[in-house]
């Protein structure tokens, strides 16, 4: 019989990606139906605010990559994730708000925080989870998912110019 080490950390970081992931799918998929029926946004605006968005996750995983080479396994950015994750409410109201006064400004604000929050710290709480958290039998399998997504993505692309 296998003797299984279980890491303390394995039930709060499990717990921790859980919620991470609830949040941001939660969040995530209802963003634009929140923007045009709640907030009032045309379709204009709302591709503004996701062009935003897409730039601020570029920038937000570039800087939560720095910031964990410098940190290491110290649990600073996971505390930081946490509370930004906990005022994630908050947040969207604030973000609501100020795009009711300027699309530009409210659209820097929520894509900033959530770019930090969600695009960005999706990978701090995976790397935590992967480096210390998971039993030590437990098996971790690397696949090369951008080679299927790019090969699927022109596929895609040269059928939809075959149909045309």
């Amino acid at each position: 019989m296998m003797k299984t080490h279980h890491s303390h950390s394995y039930p709060l970081l499990s717990a921790l990606l859980f919620f991470f992931f609830v949040t941001w799918s939660s969040s995530g998929s209802l963003l634009s139906i929140w923007l045009h029926q709640e907030v009032g946004l045309k379709a204009g605006d709302t591709g503004i605010i996701y062009a935003v968005l897409s730039v601020s996750a570029l920038f937000a995983q570039i800087c939560y990559g720095f910031i964990q080479d410098k940190l290491g396994l110290r649990k600073n950015l996971l505390w930081f994730l946490t509370s930004l994750l906990i005022l994630s409410g908050p947040a969207f109201l604030l973000f609501g708000y100020l795009l009711q006064i300027n699309v530009l400004l409210g659209s820097i604000f929520g894509g900033g925080f959530i770019g930090l929050t969600f695009n960005g710290g999706g990978g701090g709480g995976g790397m935590f989870y992967t480096a210390g958290g998971r039993p030590k039998h437990e098996c971790v399998v690397q696949t090369e998912g951008g080679g299927v997504v790019c090969v699927g993505g022109g596929g895609a692309f040269f059928l939809g110019l075959f149909l045309i």
